[in-house]
């Protein structure tokens, strides 16, 4: 897999969005193979009125935010 985001980055999805920053990718387990790997889903977080608010979306979609 090849990850297009570091853990800290600042990302935004393509169609527009709130500011969100990279908290990882998410693991997965595989049913046939008992071990977790990586996909391309990121695990990403924002704030809303000082709520937390944690998000996933498949990489293609996001952007660096600059």
């Amino acid at each position: 897999m090849d990850k297009k985001f570091n853990v800290g980055d600042v990302v935004r999805l393509k169609s527009g969005g709130p500011e969100m920053t990279v908290e990882g990718y998410l693991k997965v387990m595989d049913q046939n193979v008992l071990e977790s790997k990586e996909t391309t889903i990121v695990e990403c977080v924002y704030y809303d009125d000082n709520k937390r608010i944690k998000v996933t979306h498949e990489q293609d979609t996001l952007e660096l935010y600059q």
